[in-house]
């Protein structure tokens, strides 16, 4: 039930879309006036939405163009690109600057709207959580200051888990599919998806036709994802779509790549997963803390299930912060997500230990890629950068404290019997 009266609810509804208009206003005012952007990787956007322009979607991955990105977020490319061809735009002007920047700017302000539909149904602060994600600097610095595209794919990724928590599990499948082909970090979620259809299945007794009826849902999302990878086909051939898609998997085959986590702590920032830690290939070590971490995410939604389901998104939130802590192959960017779920959990669950973990995950995060953005800027061999070298060991250690703190809250939380 909404906390507020008919009065009060028309105040609340005005009032969002105020604070959705200066989230975006202080997004385009930091794109303007902070010049800190990584050229390179705009620079490598505006090509791929040149190329897409040019070659059509169905010969960008014969072009010849280097490219770690799947489909999804190359329809929003092309159709800057194709803009560009028309105005003649140059790269990295101004205009095209403009326009490669917007799609994550405008995802933050969608997300920020979502947040503050979902969380009014807990809290009666839902406008200052999601003003939490609006003013947020770690989210401005990613989509309005470095250009990247965090925002993009965590959208669809952010509505398909609510959808999911709502079981309305067709449609979470489908946006679940669309968000793996903007980003493949996606998958790191496949275990909460796959507990879901097991979920789904047990509620109804392991009987044959709802057996069918989520191979038909699984097989709806499969479906979308192939229509929507379909024009980037060569006659119709997926092959190199696939893999590229592989590709990007399997690229910066490394012990972190500028994460700050366990690996950059035991000096593995680029070091490649063949070397060895204690005896074991970095490689080895990955799978191994994978299956544990599917492991412990299993175990948390069954005990979460038996406990009225309060804990979701910590422990959605909770796959992001392990992987990133522990796993290998991980980006700076790729603790993104926490920070929304994180916010969501601390909305549903106000004490000071989740505002606690949402804070610190913001620190870290802003830190670690305020620290790559900064090297990268500064030239030279970056990876050896002063603000690199600071902030890497000290920052490592926080972020496996988060780490632990979220394995110690789920421990507690989780199964902790919900007050009657």
């Amino acid at each position: 039930m909404c906390f507020v009266t008919d009065k009060g609810d028309f105040y609340v509804k005005h009032m969002i879309w105020v604070l959705l208009g200066a989230g975006l206003i202080v997004r385009l005012f930091a794109f303007y006036s902070i010049d800190f952007m990584f050229e390179n990787d705009i620079r490598t956007f505006q090509i791929w939405a040149s190329q897409l322009a040019t070659n059509g979607l169905g010969g960008f991955y014969k072009s010849g163009i280097w490219s770690d990105y799947p489909p999804g977020y190359l329809y929003i490319l092309a159709l800057s690109g194709v803009a560009r061809g028309i105005f003649e735009w140059e790269l990295l002007s101004p205009i095209f600057n403009f326009f490669t920047f917007l799609p994550a700017m405008l995802a933050d302000v969608a997300i920020g709207y979502v947040i503050w539909r979902v969380s009014r149904k807990a809290s009666r602060y839902a406008l200052l959580f999601a003003a939490l994600w609006l003013f947020n600097p770690a989210v401005i610095l990613i989509s309005s200051v470095w250009g990247q595209v965090e925002s993009v794919f965590l959208l669809p990724l952010f509505v398909s888990l609510v959808l999911l928590r709502e079981k309305r599990l067709l449609l979470s499948y489908i946006l679940y599919g669309v968000a793996i082909l903007i980003k493949p970090q996606s998958l790191f979620l496949g275990p909460v998806y796959l507990f879901s259809a097991f979920d789904y299945w047990r509620g109804h007794g392991f009987i044959w036709p709802e057996l069918k009826r989520l191979g038909l849902y699984v097989s709806a999302a499969l479906g979308g994802m192939l229509m929507l990878a379909f024009p980037f086909t060569q006659r119709s051939n997926y092959l190199p779509v696939f893999r590229q898609f592989w590709g990007g998997l399997d690229a910066y085959n490394f012990g972190t790549v500028n994460a700050f986590n366990l690996w950059a702590l035991a000096e593995r920032n680029w070091r490649p997963l063949d070397a060895r830690f204690m005896g074991i290939t970095h490689a080895a070590w990955g799978v191994i803390i994978a299956v544990a971490i599917v492991c412990a995410v299993f175990a948390a939604l069954e005990i979460n299930k038996r406990r009225g389901g309060g804990h979701y998104w910590l422990i959605v939130a909770a796959v992001f912060v392990l992987t990133f802590v522990f796993s290998v192959k991980m980006h700076e960017r790729y603790l993104f997500p926490a920070i929304l779920f994180l916010l969501l959990y601390a909305a549903e669950k106000p004490r000071w230990h989740t505002a606690g973990l949402f804070l610190a995950v913001c620190v870290t995060f802003f830190i670690n890629c305020f620290a790559v953005l900064y090297a990268f800027n500064a030239g030279g061999n970056w990876w050896e950068s002063p603000m690199m070298l600071r902030f890497m060991s000290p920052v490592s250690w926080v972020n496996i404290g988060i780490a632990c703190g979220i394995l110690l809250t789920m421990l507690w939380g989780v199964n902790r019997c919900p007050k009657k």
